[in-house]
């Protein structure tokens, strides 16, 4: 699952469960996708929004991530109204070791694999 392999430090180094969550959420990814059922295209979304994110962070300009009391558009939302459609956001456990994710079950569709 897409997931776990951004979480995976051998694959690319820094991204967290924060980023996981946010940059999935940014490219409308389900965290729940299987990695082969995305095509270059969605992968470079979802690579390039963490490193906007990450680099925000960075530069002091990224308002949600850092202190927990600073906003977020889906980690740490359980139940909160999305920022984007305003559904419920989701929090589940996910990979091994399990790690709570956050999503927004309408701007990030699950496909028929993600369901299982």
């Amino acid at each position: 699952m897409i997931g776990e392999v951004l979480l995976d430090q051998r694959v690319i180094a820094g991204i967290g469960n924060i980023y996981k969550c946010e940059a999935l959420f940014a490219a409308g990814v389900d965290p729940r996708t299987p990695v082969a059922q995305l095509d270059s295209r969605a992968l470079e979304a979802i690579y390039a929004a963490a490193h906007r994110l990450m680099a925000a962070s960075v530069e002091g300009a990224a308002p949600m991530v850092g202190s927990p009391r600073r906003d977020h558009a889906v980690y740490g939302r359980t139940g909160k109204p999305c920022l984007r459609c305003g559904s419920s956001i989701a929090c589940y456990s996910l990979g091994d070791p399990p790690r709570w994710t956050w999503s927004c079950p309408i701007c990030q569709p699950a496909t028929p694999l993600s369901r299982r």
